[in-house]
Formats: C-alpha cells, structure tokens, sequence
C-alpha cells in the first residue's frame, strides 16, 4: 500500500457516504437489499439507530449555537462538524442496507460495509460451521459483518483468497468469520 492509493481510498469513503446518505434521502429511506443478501446488522435495527443519531444531532446542534452565540467561529465550526456526522450516519445507515453479504450465481461475498470485502465461488467453500466466540477470539480472525460473540460462522476455503480492506494491504485467508442475522439460512446458502 502506498501513500497514493490510501489518499484515493480515504477521498473514495469521503465521498461516497455523502453519497450514499444523498441517496438514502432522496428514496425516501426505501434503499433495497441486493438479491441474495444476508443481513448482520440485527434485523434492520442498525440504519435506524444511525437514523436516530442523526435526528438526536439536530437539537445538540441548535443548543450549542444557543450557548455559543457569541463566538461565530466555534459556531461555525460545530455546525460543520454536526452536519458532517449527520451526513454519515445516514450514509453508513445506507451502507449497511446495500451491503449486505451476497450469495447468488454461485458466488458469496462477504462484506464489513465498505470497509472489508471477500468474493469466492461457492465451489471453494470447503466447511462452513457455527461457532461462538468471545471478544478477544473475534480480534483475532479475519471477520465480516458486526454481531453480538455468539452469531459467527466459521468458514473455510480450499484454496486461498484475497481480502480487500479500506486502508489495509491485500491479505490472502482460508478462514475468516462471518456475521449474519441467520447464522443457520446463511450456512445452508453457502454451501448447496
């Protein structure tokens, strides 16, 4: 990884959760699952929290340019920086609807947002098993999705591939973990 392409992911994110929380508003919040997407994001419950933190933002933000109406530059300021959460937490609510884990045509990818991804064919998939893990078991491994410990899988390939990571290097995994709101539909999917 060199410098150029970090700045080109950072700038790609920086403007493409603008983006994507424009298009979240602009459908009026109907943004769809792809066909063959597996949630992890507790039954839909992640946009609406982000949804909710974007709302709450709004009434911080006018109570701190009521207590700082004197001072326009850190008026100013907190404007921005309030807007620019709201922005993405609408974005990131966005994310989680439209990038969910995909199983279809044979192929599965395994997704963390934008933020890690994994594409293998179905053929590869050697052994998908349900397991628990604790915190720290779950900082260990390659992982995909966000759940609570006790909603992974276990999956192991036959050959090696290539996991793609905002800001990290390529890294080459026969086993990682995967979240999904149904561990057991997720499993049978994965391996037919």
């Amino acid at each position: 990884m060199t410098l150029g392409s970090t700045a080109r992911d950072v700038v790609r994110v920086e403007l493409g959760v603008p983006l994507r929380a424009v298009r979240y508003l602009l459908g009026g919040f109907r943004a769809a699952a792809p066909r063959g997407a597996f949630a992890y994001d507790d039954r839909g419950n992640t946009p609406l929290l982000l949804g909710a933190i974007a709302v709450l933002t709004i009434p911080e933000l006018l109570v701190l340019d009521f207590a700082l109406w004197h001072v326009p530059v850190w008026r100013i300021t907190s404007a921005l920086v309030h807007v620019y959460a709201i922005v993405w937490s609408l974005g990131l609510a966005e994310a989680f609807l439209t990038l969910p884990h995909v199983v279809r045509d044979g192929r599965a990818t395994f997704r963390t947002l934008f933020f890690a991804e994994l594409t293998v064919a179905l053929s590869d998939v050697a052994a998908v098993e349900t397991v628990e893990l604790d915190r720290r078991a779950i900082r260990r491994e390659q992982r995909f999705g966000v759940r609570t410990p006790a909603r992974w899988l276990r999956v192991h390939l036959r050959e090696p591939a290539a996991v793609r990571s905002w800001l990290a290097p390529e890294r080459a995994v026969t086993t990682f973990i995967v979240a999904a709101d149904d561990p057991a539909a997720f499993a049978r999917a994965l391996t037919p």
